[in-house]
């Protein structure tokens, strides 16, 4: 459980950066080509963890898909 407390903090940190450049940083970032019809995501630095995400009909950026293992 502690490390999943941990995961969340860091998640939330790399959420409050924003968009990044797409190689050596924490945040939100662009994927290009998309994933599976995700178009974002969220990575943590020194994790393969990461959520994936994409923009819904309102224009919110919404992440709902956790990933374990990295996606490359």
């Amino acid at each position: 459980m502690r490390n999943a407390i941990a995961d969340f903090k860091k998640f939330k940190a790399a959420l409050k950066k924003g968009l990044v450049p797409p190689v050596g940083s924490s945040g939100i970032k662009k994927l290009n080509p998309s994933v599976g019809g995700y178009t974002h995501e969220l990575k943590i630095g020194g994790s393969a963890q990461r959520l994936l995400g994409k923009i819904d009909d309102n224009g919110v950026l919404v992440f709902d898909k956790f990933v374990r293992g990295g996606l490359h």
